[in-house]
């Protein structure tokens, strides 16, 4: 073999007769015999050697069927750069693989593998091991691992791992591992992938199994911890093209089908796509092809999140989400800048200064890109408010034009408890209240996916501080030209943000302010009623009624008419006289 210098005495001696067929489950009958002694291998591309390799084995088969085959390794041994390695296996049974297998020692991995390169990859790192382990397959197939005797010690240093196939290294700079038939603990395990480094401890089951069939599950109970970890490493790159470009953009993340490890995570900081996340600890529950995040807590923009939910790659062109999202104290320009569903259905939050926090249920589909598919999301929470301010908005300014108010043009928010949903492509807020200026002002209404709008908003406005369209609305349908009233007025709003609409609600206006001037008439006659009666004595006033009496008109007010107008005092006597005309008949 051109690169390599090998010398050393082996033997061997091969008799077969016979065929094989997998059908029949038939091979030639044989009786092998090799052996190896004082074996060296050097290659060019490495100075050091493989030295003192040792072994005998043999191979027999006296019937030519599968099941009467025995392979037999005997006192298998080498020794490179001073780390000596030895082993044995015995092999019965080509139906149902029986072994015994026993391994003790260490190899160099890297130098071995520059003696027996290994095409598209390459390793580093040593590996020290002690293990035992028997068996047959049939035992393996009916998860019969009390009946798989496998045991000892293995460990890594300074291991690396790299191929054409990954996109950066992996490196364990230790590791320990335990052996019993059911599972692996995982001691001090210490690595990094990329920019991202983990400590990892637990145990891993089922090991057997998947390390014997493509379709068994492995199975885990992990700590897992990270100063770093660039969730972007391990994105899938998708590709967008255009007549004149050619971008790279984050991909879907899969999850694996054949996993099922429930993690413990700590990580300090991780990245995700533009995002920068601190402080992150939680259970993530990873099972066919689904993440379960269960009471994810993380720091991020500013705010706190607490996230439970799913995230499931089982239809990897339709990766799905739902989650149960809490967030404190997180600033809104902050939110409106960073999440798609706030910059589509409320684009005006990046016009607000202040924080806000939530208790929202959110699901839908996400993009190859890792954002969310608008057309999907749907939803619904609460949203609390405790201080904001809007100003210099297009809204704003439309309302402050319609009512001509004094210092609208800044909203504020206080102690606001919003509640909203989003269904069919469409933001649904119930009423809650703001304020334009000084003046309270109820808000309901929504925001579609396609940019539209459609608010209500309510607020009761002084009438001589009004627009000349809503005073001469209000003159017209109730006769009133009163100045100093309160009015309800409510105004419509439509079109988009950047061009919103504004206008009267005319129906629901005109009733509005019927009952706001009928009020008024009403708390004024009282009060003039309480007014004339104040100080008199009751039964004097009964009595003057009865009589005819009325109050002497000449201690009326200078200039008051005596007959053009009834007093209130004039109206309760014709109550009285007409209720005791009734009685009399």
């Amino acid at each position: 073999m051109e690169g390599l210098e090998m010398k050393g005495s082996f033997s061997i001696d091969a008799s077969a007769k016979g065929v094989y067929d997998s059908i029949r489950k038939i091979i030639p009958a044989m009786d092998v015999a090799m052996s190896l002694k004082d074996g060296y291998v050097k290659s060019s591309e490495f100075p050091l050697p493989i030295e003192n390799m040792q072994f005998t084995s043999t191979v027999k088969n006296s019937s030519g069927k599968m099941a009467e085959t025995t392979i037999d390794v005997k006192d298998l041994s080498l020794l490179m750069d001073g780390e000596k390695f030895v082993a044995s296996m015995i092999i019965q049974n080509l139906d149902d693989y029986n072994w015994d297998i026993k391994a003790n020692g260490g190899i160099d991995l890297e130098k071995m593998t520059k003696i027996f390169p290994i095409e598209g990859m390459s390793l580093a790192g040593k590996v020290k091991a002690d293990i035992q382990t028997k068996g047959k397959m049939s035992d393996v197939d009916a998860q019969r691992y009390d009946r798989l005797p496998t045991s000892g010690t293995a460990s890594l240093e300074n291991f690396k791992y790299t191929s054409k196939d990954l996109p950066y290294a992996v490196t364990i700079s230790q590791a320990q591992m335990v052996f019993d038939p059911k599972k692996i603990e995982l001691k001090n395990t210490m690595g990094t992938i990329g920019k991202s480094d983990f400590a990892v401890d637990g145990s891993v089951s089922n090991y057997i199994p998947y390390l014997f069939s493509q379709n068994e599950t492995i199975k885990g109970n992990v700590v897992f911890k990270s100063n770093l970890l660039d969730l972007n490493e391990f994105m899938t790159d998708t590709e967008e093209t255009t007549t004149t470009t050619t971008e790279e953009a984050f991909g879907v993340i899969p999850v694996p089908n054949n996993i099922d490890f429930i993690l413990h995570t700590a990580v300090k900081t991780a990245k995700m796509m533009d995002y920068t996340i601190t402080n992150a600890s939680g259970d993530i529950i990873v099972k066919d092809g689904i993440a379960n995040l269960n009471a994810l807590k993380f720091s991020m923009l500013g705010g706190t999140f607490q996230m439970s939910g799913t995230y499931n790659t089982k239809d990897i062109a339709h990766p799905k989400y739902d989650m149960n999202l809490k967030i404190e104290s997180l600033a809104i320009q902050q939110a409106a800048s960073s999440f798609s569903v706030v910059k589509t259905y409320a684009p005006i939050a990046g016009l607000v200064n202040g924080d806000f926090s939530t208790d929202f249920k959110i699901s839908g589909e996400l993009l190859p890109t890792m954002m969310p598919n608008m057309a999907t999301v749907n939803g619904g929470g609460l949203i609390k408010i405790a201080q904001a301010a809007l100003t210099q908005s297009k809204l704003v300014a439309g309302v402050t034009s319609l009512t001509k108010l004094e210092d609208s043009d800044k909203v504020t928010l206080k102690d606001v408890l919003m509640s909203a949903n989003i269904n069919n492509g469409r933001l649904s807020v119930q009423p809650f209240d703001v304020k334009f200026g000084s003046y309270t002002t109820t808000v309901s209404g929504s925001t579609g996916l396609d940019g539209t709008i459609d608010y209500s908003l309510k607020m009761n406005v002084p009438a001589g501080k009004l627009g000349g369209q809503l005073q001469g609305f209000i003159n017209q349908n109730t006769g009133s030209n009163n100045s100093t009233s309160e009015i309800p007025v409510t105004i419509g709003v439509g079109g988009t943000y950047n061009d919103p609409k504004t206008k009267l609600v005319m129906q629901e206006q005109k009733q509005q302010v019927k009952e706001a001037i009928t009020n008024v008439v009403q708390e004024k006659t009282k009060e003039a009623v309480q007014e004339a009666i104040k100080g008199t004595d009751p039964k004097d006033i009964v009595n003057n009624l009865l009589k005819g009496n009325k109050p002497d008109s000449t201690q009326a007010q200078a200039g008051q008419p005596k007959d053009s107008t009834k007093t209130p005092v004039d109206q309760l006597q014709n109550k009285l006289n007409s209720l005791l005309k009734k009685k009399k008949n």
